[in-house]
């Protein structure tokens, strides 16, 4: 009686484009509702103001 023993379990490659941080999703796109853009708009421009235009007394 003759067994068969399986190789050694290959590890499956990756796609190393994959990795490149030029390949993921960014910025603003048309699933993203206006509002929600328009709030993190505002949200940046404040903490711009807060932190940068005005002189502490």
């Amino acid at each position: 009686m003759l067994i068969k023993l399986k190789g050694v379990a290959k590890a499956k490659i990756r796609n190393p484009l994959a990795l490149n941080p030029l390949m993921h999703k960014g910025g603003v796109f048309v699933t993203e509702k206006p509002r929600a853009v328009q709030r993190r708009e505002r949200r940046k421009y404040k903490q711009l103001l807060r932190r940068d235009f005005w002189p502490e007394d």
